[in-house]
């Protein structure tokens, strides 16, 4: 290897330029990466949908609790000004 003169741009090392085989293994991968990627997407869409359906009954079942069970303190009348 020379040292490049002052008057030579220095270049960057690059790689060769891969084969057909290797863009076909490279494709192969990226399909693999996608498909995987897909899947994950579609079981975070479902567990999506099962925690919104679950946080919807749950309020509702609080909303039912709450409105078969009032508080009494809310009926106690408050004289004072805090202090």
């Amino acid at each position: 290897m020379t040292i490049p003169d002052v008057d030579q741009p220095q270049r960057a090392w690059m790689p060769p330029e891969p084969s057909l085989e290797q863009h076909n293994e490279i494709v192969t991968c990226c399909e693999r990466r996608f498909l995987r990627a897909d899947e994950k997407l579609a079981a975070a869409a479902t567990e999506h949908n099962d925690s919104h359906a679950a946080l919807c009954a749950a309020r509702a079942a609080r909303a039912a609790f709450v409105a078969a069970n009032p508080d009494p303190q809310l009926g106690i009348p408050f004289f004072g000004d805090g202090e």
